[in-house]
């Protein structure tokens, strides 16, 4: 699990680092994973990397701006819409702002030690991330392993007997379709959260923004088309999906 603690207040970052780490080595968590950023500029550059952390500790309010935790937030949701977001700050009145932005929790400082560590612990073992898995597709000329948190959409190209797995770093990996079906690829390589929307797409259901009858769009900017036979069915599983997601 990857945690990413942003905070300008040394104090408050040293502190909940301190729990963190605590809870870490009483529960033997060794794939708990810390970064720790105590200026916007510094996060906001390596967010590109870091977005597919699994939480966001943000501190709302720093020297250069009383809302820097909400500019990041929506930042890190627009990429990846499954990051619990948790604000820390010293004030009640950001509260409202912050749940319409979509936060997990909002805690307030100093920070209490049992309340950060029961949001660790049903994070941890939400069942998100323990269904994380790699892919494992037959390649062009070799196999492909790829994680399938980044994966976004897989497009078939029927005429070529191939498909292209596109992935959140903007990558687009050929897997061959020569041995099986398109279709058959959701039950052969990948788990429940991937479901046929067109006779030539799969997508994750995790990156989905929006979508109508016509259409499903995936981190905001993938405008994908529902094929008419899959249209009912699709509304269902987003809609089931989601309550699955929610902690």
């Amino acid at each position: 699990m990857k945690i990413v603690i942003f905070d300008d207040n040394q104090t408050d970052m040293q502190r909940l680092c301190q729990i963190i780490d605590e809870w870490k080595k009483d529960k033997r968590y060794s794939d708990v994973i810390m970064m720790r950023y105590n200026r916007i500029s510094d996060l906001d550059f390596s967010l590109d990397e870091l977005i597919f952390s699994d939480i966001f500790f943000l501190d709302i309010m720093t020297p250069e701006s009383d809302s820097a935790g909400f500019v990041l937030a929506e930042r890190i949701h627009l990429k990846n819409p499954n990051a619990i977001i948790i604000f820390t700050t010293n004030s009640k009145e950001y509260m409202e702002n912050a749940f319409e932005i979509a936060a997990f929790r909002y805690l307030l400082k100093p920070l209490e030690k049992d309340k950060v560590v029961n949001i660790l612990e049903r994070v941890y073992h939400s069942p998100s991330l323990r269904s994380r898995t790699k892919a494992v597709f037959s390649g062009i000329f070799q196999s492909e392993v790829i994680d399938m948190d980044q994966i976004v959409y897989i497009q078939a190209q029927m005429k070529d007997h191939r498909a292209e797995v596109h992935q959140i770093n903007g990558r687009k990996t050929d897997i061959s379709l020569v041995d099986f079906s398109f279709s058959s690829l959701p039950e052969k390589c990948l788990t429940d959260d991937f479901v046929q929307c067109h006779r030539s797409t799969i997508i994750n259901l995790n990156y989905v923004t929006s979508f109508d009858h016509h259409s499903v769009w995936l981190l905001g900017k993938y405008e994908i088309s529902v094929g008419r036979t899959y249209r009912s069915d699709l509304v269902n599983l987003i809609i089931n999906h989601s309550k699955r997601q929610v902690l």
